[in-house]
């Protein structure tokens, strides 16, 4: 008998310290924010958990196919086309950056005031490239900081509410609401109708005021601007939206590509 050496050791947890001097060969390290992926490039083990973090993320935040590699750092965007929108990336780098260390901070070192936001509007016509800025920040989050936030349209989670009233329903209505509540960083896009029911009302008060209560980072996305914003949901919405979020028009042109009109010549 003899008492294990550190290679015995690793030999018997299948490590092989060779592989990287900063995880042992774990793939993971302990860091203030609890354990995270390796971040040597040359562990093989560190990218495994990076690869598994990133799908487990992916799938959790349902971010539109379009939008699935939007990223914070590659906003690649014209000269001509950037005017009204910087301000919005800002806003958004400053909140991705800042929601998972201390949520009470978001924005403040960015706007220079007391006003202390961890909601975040962002509103301008269509086009102008909000769904796109948001979706990176929840790409951020869910992948670099490796915390889960989710994506979701307006439209989408009213009809997965709806869907909760079927008796063979897989989650009941309450479920679906307390879900959208209760999520860590959450994205509601295209917070405009056409048509705003009493019901609809009761549902997106109860998620944004459980969400205000317990100073949840939220983003938003509306083509509409704050006046006709509170005309659509009345002032109970209105007045939570208002208070805790930091409104940013994004202007500027329109991101998406013109569709092509076809002449004598192509016929």
């Amino acid at each position: 008998w003899k008492i294990p050496s550190d290679d015995d050791y690793d030999r018997l947890n299948g490590l092989d310290r060779d592989q990287c001097k900063l995880c042992g060969g774990l793939g993971e390290v302990l860091t203030e924010r609890g354990y995270r992926p390796c971040s040597r490039p040359d562990c093989e083990a560190g990218q495994r958990h990076r690869d598994a973090l990133v799908s487990r993320m992916s799938k959790l935040a349902h971010v539109p196919v379009r939008d699935a590699n939007a990223c914070l750092g590659v906003f690649v965007i014209p000269p001509d086309a950037a005017r009204g929108k910087m301000t919005a990336f800002r806003a958004c780098i400053a909140f991705a950056e800042d929601v998972c260390v201390d949520p009470t901070q978001i924005t403040k070192k960015w706007t220079g005031n007391a006003i202390v936001y961890n909601w975040l509007m962002l509103q301008g016509p269509v086009g102008t490239g909000k769904t796109h800025a948001a979706c990176a920040v929840i790409n951020y989050i869910n992948r670099v900081l490796g915390r889960p936030a989710r994506y979701v349209r307006l439209d989408d989670l009213l009809r997965e509410v709806r869907d909760g009233y079927e008796r063979d329903a897989e989650r009941s209505s309450s479920q679906v609401i307390h879900h959208f509540q209760d999520f860590p960083v959450l994205l509601i896009d295209e917070m405009n109708l056409d048509r705003v029911s009493d019901h609809t009302i009761e549902v997106v008060e109860s998620i944004i005021r459980y969400r205000y209560m317990h100073d949840l980072p939220t983003l938003f996305t509306a083509n509409v601007n704050p006046d006709a914003f509170r005309e659509m949901w009345g002032e109970r919405v209105a007045s939570v939206v208002r208070d805790k979020a930091l409104w940013i028009r994004m202007a500027g042109a329109n991101l998406r590509g013109a569709p092509p009109v076809l002449g004598d010549d192509d016929e």
